[in-house]
């Protein structure tokens, strides 16, 4: 998939990506979709995006904590922070337990609307529905978000 590097159309890209969907290599290589995720976002191809990371979550990979919470910060990378909360409240759909990795990569996604009430309501509801306690990372993001909110007595 290198040669997504120099692609510039949104329409190749997707389906250069999207023929390598399969390809084991490609699905381990977070550098590879990062790049194409962010190409693809940066000329407005969020169905596209919405297809691709879609798709990994079908994969038998998408059992796995860690590649779903790289889904997750993909989306958020993209601006599209509703699908990365969808697939954060999703997991357990397809069989994959969430945890205070999956919380946080979701908080962090949550951070780059700046949406003090938003934040606020994340943290304030789902770690107590769904029994999950949160960590150092979590309160770090926090706080580093306020801080570049300016919120300092937040932070």
């Amino acid at each position: 998939m290198a040669v997504t590097i120099t692609m510039r159309d949104p329409d190749k890209l997707f389906e250069v990506s999207k023929e390598n969907a399969h390809n084991r290599l490609v699905i381990e290589d977070k550098y590879a979709f990062e790049d194409a995720v962010l190409r693809l976002a940066g000329r407005g191809g969020y169905d596209y995006i919405d297809h691709l990371l879609e798709h990994q979550k079908s994969l038998p990979q998408g059992r796995r904590e860690g590649f779903v919470v790289r889904i997750i910060m993909l989306y958020g990378k993209a601006g599209m922070i509703e699908y990365a909360m969808n697939t954060f409240y999703g997991m357990h759909l397809f069989g994959c337990t969430r945890t205070v990795k999956s919380l946080n990569a979701t908080l962090k996604a949550l951070t780059q609307m700046c949406n003090l009430a938003v934040i606020c309501l994340f943290l304030e509801e789902v770690p107590w529905k769904l029994g999950i306690r949160l960590d150092v990372v979590s309160v770090n993001i926090v706080i580093s978000t306020f801080c570049d909110m300016g919120i300092l007595d937040k932070g």
